[in-house]
């Protein structure tokens, strides 16, 4: 789902005011890293040298994995902390 710029999305009672373009993905929570994997290895960014990926759904240990492979693999990932903020 694309939403344009400053149009206000609702997770749960938590509303967020988006100041950017953005996409929102509902994955199944049975994905595995393979799968997940080459998802990314599909997606196409609009801006080759803006790959960021944030990594926020699931144990800290498998998101920080997770973000370190694709580090790996030339993306700019990272699995924020809580309460983190990041300027992109």
């Amino acid at each position: 789902m694309r939403e344009s710029e400053n149009k206000k999305k609702r997770f749960n009672n938590f509303q967020v005011k988006a100041k950017c373009d953005y996409d929102y993905f509902d994955f199944s929570s049975h994905a595995d890293s393979l799968h997940l994997h080459k998802y990314i290895e599909n997606l196409e960014f609009r801006n080759e040298n803006h790959n960021d990926i944030f990594c926020v759904h699931g144990d800290n240990k498998s998101t920080t994995t997770f973000a370190s492979e694709l580090v790996q693999k030339g993306y700019n990932s990272v699995a924020p902390e809580i309460g983190e903020i990041y300027k992109i």
